[in-house]
């Protein structure tokens, strides 16, 4: 049974997870910031993803050579991020996930392009590329 519930803004797309799979991590690249609208992306891997509404609202932007990030065609909220090379990996934004769920970002990856205005401070391993 999926414990794990999920939305967009709207809330045209819902979804529901059995588990998290570990600590998230926070995403310092110039895509993340971009497409969350923030000094980073934090996302959390899940197990078991089902779509219960609005599969037709999620758009897909191929943002690099093995990677993309899907989005709600109303709202706009980000959803996942897809890596074509790991494709068994649900990568989904922390903030899409509803109520207290206990997903918590672990690390931080690629801290070298962090956004100069933001300061990473909490102690919390950090790494200048991927991990």
């Amino acid at each position: 049974m999926a414990n794990i519930q999920g939305s967009c803004l709207c809330g045209g797309i819902r979804f529901e997870a059995d588990a998290i799979d570990g600590a998230g991590s926070a995403c310092h690249c110039t895509m993340c910031q971009k497409a969350h609208g923030g000094p980073f992306g934090a996302y959390v891997t899940l197990d078991g993803v089902h779509w219960l509404q609005g599969e037709e609202l999620i758009a897909e932007y191929r943002s690099s050579e093995h990677c993309s990030r899907t989005f709600c065609k109303t709202c706009g909220s980000t959803l996942e991020f897809r890596d074509r090379r790991k494709p068994e990996h649900v990568s989904m934004a922390i903030s899409a996930l509803d109520g207290d769920h206990g997903g918590r970002y672990g690390y931080h990856i690629f801290a070298d392009d962090k956004a100069d205005w933001y300061d990473i401070n909490d102690g919390l391993p950090t790494y200048p590329a991927g991990n």
